[in-house]
């Protein structure tokens, strides 16, 4: 617990939380939540502050390494040798766009925002005419 002590709200006490969390579950006649997710929904922040924190930390953990792989490997892809010419903001939204991309994308709508963000006669009048 020692690794997490920066994140709790009150180091000190966590080991008389834990000791009365604990008392609370066994003599409690409810069942037992069988989740972190169900857990951190009965732990009450006000009596629990740093078992509520551990929890939090537990839930936003990845199960495994999976997601973080996939991610590694889209950068891979994206990166070519136009990559370094390519602006870190552009690097990161082609990032984006590659591992949470639209099963179809609207092209009018694409090209609309672009004449929006970027207004010239010469774009309305070969587009919208």
């Amino acid at each position: 617990m020692l690794f997490w002590e920066n994140d709790l709200p009150f180091p000190k006490s966590l080991g008389n939380e834990l000791r009365l969390w604990q008392t609370m579950w066994q003599s409690a006649e409810k069942e037992l939540p069988n989740n972190l997710l169900l857990a951190l929904g009965v732990c009450d922040e006000d009596t629990f502050p740093n078992i509520h924190h551990l929890l939090l930390i537990a839930c936003t953990l990845p199960i495994s390494s999976a997601e973080a792989e996939q991610s590694f490997s889209l950068m891979k892809r994206i990166k070519t040798c136009t990559r370094s010419t390519m602006s870190e903001e552009r690097f990161s939204e082609l990032a984006v766009i590659a591992m949470h991309y639209p099963e179809r994308f609207e092209v009018d709508e694409i090209c609309e925002a672009f004449v929006k963000a970027h207004p010239r006669r010469l774009f309305q009048a070969t587009l919208f005419d």
